[in-house]
């Protein structure tokens, strides 16, 4: 699969450094079992989008996954190192 409505694109080929599908800076990458989102967003709390849909950016030097709960509401839960 190279997109769904130009917003996946899936590969199988090696990463980090021979991810091509990378270079478009968008989508979703594979390989195997392990899965690379390949662009950041952070989208406000109130931003459209499609139920289901998720995310990863930085704000404020925090690193948060975010998740699409209704047409224009996200959650967010921050990122932790040393686990």
């Amino acid at each position: 699969m190279s997109s769904v409505n130009g917003l996946i694109q899936s590969t199988d080929t090696a990463f980090p450094g021979d991810l091509t599908s990378d270079t478009s800076g968008f989508g979703i990458s594979t390989k195997g079992n392990t899965m690379r989102v390949c662009a950041t967003r952070n989208p406000a709390s109130n931003a459209v989008g499609y139920p289901g849909e998720f995310c990863f950016g930085t704000s404020g030097g925090t690193t948060y996954i975010y998740y699409c709960i209704a047409s224009t509401n996200w959650g967010r839960a921050a990122f932790t190192t040393g686990y």
